[in-house]
């Protein structure tokens, strides 16, 4: 039998990503419903810090690659990429929609396309402009629904969040050479963890967590970041961030959505179906690169 090839595997990791991404959603907004935000926050990343401690004292080789000169980047990879976007996200999605979180984090890729142009200095395609133009007018359409009276404070904190996670994405582009999938996803946690919880003590944040929930949050924890956040590092690694978009943003729609359904009831409006096939269309454009610029 021969041995799968990396585009093969990476496609894998992706679609394997865009499942527990996408699945995890109605148990997201479950979770938030019921408890504190930066508890929930603090809890979902414990969970993933303790399971990547795990792994490396039983896989100390995959870690090989830790270096102190990387450290700025380690913090941000924390901070900047897990920390301050989840607690956005989770303040936001007690404001909102589940299926609102879901279509709305798309807009990561709008932002970190616009981040690659401007920090790696990458060319830009007239049909990545067109994508991120469409993605950005099928937000303002799905998040307003044309009825200008407001737009919901819980979606504009999601779409900030996405500023952060997109940053993530550039950050794992540093790593991604010299670490393994695993192992950024294990700095990501430790590192965000002791900062989610100096936020808890200064925030003098409630410790209650209804007995009803602890398997939602667990759910929670582990698709998000664990297996989806591993799955999609992996992807990244093998296809490069634009290759692995395609397959991870658009299918964890899909399964975010018929999970959402299934677990919450929840369903679009017309105007709303409309904003999330322009968001769809646009993110397909936007991580589309030209055949003769496959440079990652």
């Amino acid at each position: 039998m021969k041995r799968m090839d990396k585009t093969t595997l990476g496609l894998g990791a992706a679609i394997i990503a865009a499942f527990f991404f996408g699945a995890s959603n109605p148990y997201a907004k479950i979770a938030a419903s019921q408890t504190d935000p930066v508890l929930l926050s603090f809890l979902v990343t414990a969970i993933a810090a303790v399971i990547f401690g795990l792994y490396a004292l039983l896989n100390p080789k995959h870690f090989t690659g830790l270096t102190s000169k990387n450290g700025d980047l380690y913090l941000c990879l924390g901070i900047f990429g897990h920390a301050i976007p989840s607690l956005l996200s989770l303040y936001g999605l007690t404001m909102t929609s589940a299926l609102n979180l879901l279509f709305l984090l798309r807009t990561e890729i709008f932002f970190a396309t616009i981040f690659g142009v401007l920090i790696y200095k990458e060319a830009i395609t007239l049909k990545q402009i067109t994508g991120i133009i469409i993605g950005f007018l099928g937000v303002f359409l799905f998040a307003t629904e044309l009825k200008f009276t407001g737009v919901n404070l819980g979606d504009l904190l999601i779409i900030l969040a996405t500023v952060f996670w997109a940053s993530y994405v550039v950050i794992v582009r540093k790593l991604s050479g010299t670490l393994q999938p695993a192992a950024i996803a294990s700095i990501r946690a430790w590192v965000a963890l002791p900062f989610l919880g100096a936020a808890a003590l200064f925030l003098k944040t409630p410790i209650t967590i209804p007995a009803a929930q602890y398997g939602n949050i667990g759910i929670f924890a582990i698709s998000t970041y664990v297996f989806g956040v591993v799955a999609y590092n992996n992807a990244i690694e093998r296809l490069g961030i634009w290759k692995a978009a395609i397959p991870a943003q658009l299918l964890s729609i899909i399964f975010g959505f018929i999970a959402t359904w299934i677990v919450l009831g929840e369903t679009l409006s017309s105007i709303k179906i409309i904003g999330a096939a322009m968001i769809a269309l646009g993110t397909l454009l936007a991580v589309m690169k030209e055949n003769n610029n496959g440079k990652n």
